[in-house]
C-alpha cells in the first residue's frame, strides 16, 4: 500500500490525527493523558512547533499545529514513539500502539484553520452518551432538545484533556499552548470579548442543530482550503514527492563498495585481479546485480568501473545469459543475493 502523501512546508498549519491500533484505547487513565500532554509540551522547545489546539479521546487524538521549520514528521514521530515506549512499559504490553502513520491534513489560513479548531474542540462529544431522562414525545421534544444542548455544552466546557477550556478561560493557559493567533481572528477589543466570540463560534452547531453535519465531515483530503490553495499545495507536493522518492531510492539501494567487498570474499581474490580478467564472471555479476536490484543507471556503473555505458549494457546482458546457463555462475549469483537479502 502506498504511503500517505505528506506535504512539508515552512510555516504550514496541520490537522494531525492518530488512532490506536485496531481502534484500541491509547489513554486508559488520567495518568496516560497527563504523560502524553507532558510530551506534547516539549514539541515547541524540541522542534519549534506551535501548538494551537488539541483534544485527546480514549482511542485517538487531534492536534492543530504550525511548523515554522517544516519538520512535522520528525516532531510527531518523536511524540508517538516516546509515548508508545512509555505506555507499553507502564501497561506491560508489546507491539505497536498506533494504527500506522499519523494523518496530517495541510490547512489553509483563510478561515479553514478556524473550522478545524472548532472540529477538534467539538470532537470529544462523540465519546459521550447523553441521556434525556425521559421518553421522547411530541409534547416534550423542545424540552428534551434544550436538555441535550445543555448537557453537551457543559460536557464540552469541562472536558479536561482538550484545549477548549483554555480558550474559553475556565482553565489557565500552559506556556506551550499558542492561543493568541486563533483568538485574534475574532472580534472584540478585550481578551474576554474575543473568548466569548470564539465560544459562540464553537458552540453554535450545538445550539443550531448542525453538530452532526460538522462532526460527520470526513477529512480524507491531504489539503484543506480553497481550490486555489489545494491546487498550489498538491503541485508543490508532486515535486517534493518525486524528490523524496529519489532520495529514498539512493538511500536504500545497494552500496557498490559493499557489493565489491562481498564478491572479493566469495571469490577469494582481490577485485583488481579478476575484474578485467577475460572470461571471468565476477565484475559482470556485480554490474548485473547493481543494475537490476540496486537502482544504478548504466552511466553511473560505467563511471564506477571506468567503462562506457554501452560496455555496461553488454556486461549486464552477458551476466544474465551466464546465470541462466552456467551452474557455477548461478551459484555465485545466488550467494550474492543471499548476502544482500535479495530474492532471486
Amino acid at each position: 500500500m502506498a504511503r500517505p502523501l505528506r506535504i512539508a512546508i515552512e510555516d504550514g498549519w496541520y490537522h494531525v490525527i492518530n488512532r490506536g491500533i485496531e481502534r484500541r484505547s491509547i489513554f486508559r487513565s488520567p495518568a496516560d493523558s497527563r504523560h502524553f500532554l507532558q510530551l506534547l509540551a516539549q514539541l515547541p522547545t524540541r522542534f519549534g512547533l506551535l501548538i494551537h489546539c488539541y483534544a485527546l479521546m480514549p482511542n485517538h487524538y487531534h492536534l492543530l499545529v504550525q511548523t515554522p521549520q517544516a519538520n512535522l514528521s520528525q516532531a510527531v514521530q518523536w511524540l508517538n514513539v516516546s509515548y508508545s515506549v512509555w505506555f507499553n512499559r507502564k501497561h506491560r504490553r508489546v507491539g505497536p500502539l498506533f494504527q500506522g502513520r499519523f494523518k496530517a491534513v495541510l490547512v489553509a489560513t483563510d478561515g479553514h484553520h478556524r473550522e478545524v479548531s472548532r472540529y477538534i474542540h467539538l470532537n470529544p462529544i462523540r465519546t459521550q452518551r447523553f441521556g434525556l431522562g425521559k421518553e421522547e414525545s411530541v409534547s416534550n421534544t423542545a424540552n428534551d432538545s434544550r436538555l441535550l444542548e445543555k448537557q453537551r455544552v457543559e460536557f464540552l466546557q469541562s472536558y479536561a484533556v482538550s484545549s477548549y477550556p483554555v480558550y474559553i478561560g475556565t482553565h489557565p493557559r500552559p506556556a506551550w499552548l499558542t492561543t493568541q493567533t486563533l483568538m485574534g481572528d475574532f472580534e472584540g477589543t478585550t481578551e474576554g470579548q474575543r473568548r466569548r466570540a470564539y465560544q459562540r463560534y464553537v458552540e453554535e452547531p450545538i445550539r443550531t442543530g448542525t453538530l452532526d453535519s460538522i462532526l460527520d465531515r470526513v477529512l480524507e483530503q491531504v489539503v484543506q482550503g480553497s481550490r486555489e490553495f489545494r491546487v498550489k499545495m498538491l503541485e508543490l507536493a508532486k515535486g517534493e514527492q518525486a524528490h523524496l522518492q529519489a532520495v529514498q531510492r539512493r538511500a536504500t539501494r545497494l552500496d557498490w563498495a559493499a557489493l565489491q567487498q562481498v564478491l572479493v570474499e566469495l571469490k577469494g581474490e582481490p577485485w583488481e585481479v579478476f575484474a578485467d580478467r577475460r572470461g571471468d564472471d565476477g565484475r559482470d555479476l556485480a554490474l548485473f546485480l547493481a543494475r537490476r536490484s540496486g537502482g544504478y543507471t548504466l552511466t553511473e556503473l560505467g563511471t564506477l568501473v571506468g567503462v562506457s555505458y554501452a560496455a555496461v549494457a553488454q556486461a549486464v546482458t552477458k551476466a544474465e545469459h551466464r546465470i541462466a546457463h552456467s551452474v557455477a555462475t548461478r551459484k555465485l549469483y545466488n550467494k550474492l543475493c543471499t548476502a544482500f537479502k535479495i530474492k532471486t
